[in-house]
């Protein structure tokens, strides 16, 4: 066989070449022109990576990914946890905006009683929410709850000791909406009647022009913790605003309850006064 070096003596050489050793054309030596380049790349070996080589760099990526993931995992959770938030608190703004300028609120007030306060959320409330669902009176929405329906906890781990369930009779509201957000409304106040030495004789509730708010971002899933899916908000229906609880208090306040040891009821008007952000010194 002999070779013919490949050297660039131009197109047409090339190409006429390629056509007569395709085609099987012999030469007076009775031998097939074959270009050198093409029959040094047929006998040459190709490269090729270890056995070795492969595990070690498959463990470097395995190292890198361990240290990078838990990271961007956490970022990602953080940045959808405050979107959730600040969409929160835009449904809560207007609906108490809303509530306030057709004095809607005003229906709302002297004892609770149940039918009033059932008819206000459904008459002045749930307009403001995608598609919400009440949960049914008296009943407990948390298949881990403790007695009582006590389903929250604090950031230092300790139960948030209140029932988290729909009672009309008691001005409480569960509702959750088409988005999987939970908002529960406590309506009420306690007004207590004493005697001419002090002591509590009778006490009633009455509906309150402020209630407190807890909103659960992901409604009955888990962590079920203040200051991690769950925030505390107070809605100020005479005045028409809605703040984070701990709006008045001062920021050496506000990270020592925002903290590990903490109650996390001030979580949110941290995040607030982060610039809607959930930083590195955040008890995550």
């Amino acid at each position: 066989m002999t070779e013919v070096s490949c050297h660039p003596e131009g197109e047409a050489l090339r190409i006429s070449l390629l056509k007569r050793f395709f085609a099987g054309a012999q030469n007076d030596k009775n031998t097939f022109l074959v270009p050198y380049c093409l029959s040094n790349l047929v006998s040459s070996k190709k490269a090729a990576f270890t056995l070795a080589e492969v595990l070690i760099t498959l463990g470097i990526i395995g190292v890198v990914a361990a240290m990078t993931i838990p990271t961007l995992i956490s970022n990602y959770q953080k940045k959808q946890t405050v979107t959730k938030l600040q969409k929160a608190y835009s449904t809560l703004s207007n609906m108490t905006l809303m509530l306030h300028a057709d004095n809607s609120y005003d229906s709302l007030s002297g004892e609770v009683n149940a039918e009033k306060t059932k008819q206000f959320f459904n008459d002045y409330v749930l307009r403001y929410f995608k598609s919400p669902v009440i949960s049914p009176n008296g009943v407990c929405m948390f298949s881990e709850a403790q007695s009582g329906c006590v389903a929250y906890k604090y950031l230092n781990n300790t139960a948030y000791n209140e029932s988290i369930f729909t009672s009309y009779g008691l001005g409480r509201i569960y509702l959750t909406s088409n988005e999987g957000v939970s908002y529960y409304f406590y309506n009420i106040h306690w007004v207590l009647e004493t005697d001419e030495y002090g002591n509590i004789v009778s006490q009633h509730a009455e509906y309150s022009s402020s209630p407190k708010v807890l909103v659960d971002l992901n409604g009955t899933k888990q962590p079920n913790v203040l200051g991690k899916d769950i925030f505390y908000f107070n809605s100020d229906f005479k005045n028409g605003i809605v703040k984070f609880n701990c709006t008045e208090s001062s920021i050496d306040f506000i990270n020592q309850n925002c903290s590990s040891s903490g109650l996390g009821t001030c979580c949110g008007e941290k995040i607030r006064r982060d610039g809607w952000k959930i930083k590195d010194d955040y008890p995550w």
